[in-house]
């Protein structure tokens, strides 16, 4: 499938820190690419053999103008699914720089 004349794709190796890769984690859900959007390198993780993008990347970039509620309500009303990270995908969004060392979950689109 080609990506929108906005949207540019490069990939970046990533491996869970050591440690946290359990048998449920596959290699393909460890796999770490950046996404151009608008300009914008936005890091997408693949979970569940989807690529999704960091939702809090894209509202603190793209979107900061919008408040919370109002990218919730959109994104609800649109029907975009927002996933839950694991401990381990978290940490390879942190190592990444999508997330701050502080943060306590994230989710993706």
């Amino acid at each position: 499938m080609a990506c929108p004349e906005n949207v540019q794709k490069t990939e970046v190796s990533s491996n869970p820190p050591n440690g946290m890769e359990n048998s449920q984690t596959s290699q393909r859900s460890n796999h770490v690419s950046s996404v151009l959007l608008y300009g914008i390198p936005i890091v997408s993780l693949y979970i569940e053999g989807q690529e999704r993008l960091c939702l809090a990347q894209i509202s603190n970039t793209l979107l900061k103008q919008f408040s919370y509620n109002e990218i919730h309500n959109r994104r609800v009303a649109l029907g975009i699914t927002c996933v839950q990270c694991t401990p381990v995908q978290l940490e390879i969004l942190r190592r990444a720089g999508a997330m701050p060392v502080r943060s306590a979950r994230c989710c993706q689109l």
